[in-house]
């Protein structure tokens, strides 16, 4: 049985925040990645995931352990508990995909926000098109990827594609000094 913590319950300001490695902060045979899944609505998983209803559970769980091993993957844990994970992934030599998935409890306090841009801080992809993918009707998490995006690369392109809309940044090849705000669309 998952326990699905009190909306109100988490709402004030965390004691503690950590970002860290996924392995670190759920290896442990993937129970806190379930606990994790179980804390997000069928409306979060299918936001996250694309899909017009929410994935199984198992599957969900299945998905994110793939990448307990990965040094791009990090888990948020407020307070002792996962309340989020998130990372990049090569998508080819110049190119990655990030993504994030926030427990509902925890939603709007910052914590994709944090997730994203500590995955973006790898030098490794400076120089290198970060791509995002996010649901069209999910003004939060755009506004996030458009934010986080803004921070890392001169320019943010988006483009609108059956529901989701793709966001395209070219990441500075060093770190920008100004937090440009322009966002073109793609015909």
């Amino acid at each position: 049985m998952t326990v699905r913590p009190d909306v109100d319950e988490h709402r004030g300001a965390p004691d503690t925040v950590v970002v860290a490695p996924l392995a670190q902060v759920a290896g442990d045979g993937g129970q806190r990645l379930a606990d994790l899944v179980g804390r997000c609505s069928p409306g979060t998983l299918a936001a996250r995931f694309h899909t017009a209803a929410a994935p199984q559970a198992d599957r969900v769980v299945a998905s994110l352990a793939l990448h307990l091993a990965s040094r791009t993957q990090f888990g948020v844990v407020v307070d002792g508990v996962l309340a989020g994970c998130g990372g990049h992934v090569a998508a080819g030599p110049d190119r990655v995909e990030v993504a994030v998935l926030v427990a509902d409890p925890w939603q709007g306090r910052g914590l994709g926000r944090r997730l994203l841009r500590h995955a973006l801080t790898d030098p490794g992809w400076r120089g290198r098109e970060v791509v995002a993918h996010v649901r069209l009707d999910d003004e939060r998490a755009l506004r996030v990827a458009r934010g986080v995006l803004g921070e890392v690369a001169a320019t943010v392109v988006g483009r609108r594609h059956d529901g989701t809309v793709e966001l395209r940044a070219a990441v500075a090849s060093r770190p920008l000094l100004r937090h440009p705000t322009e966002i073109e669309e793609l015909p």
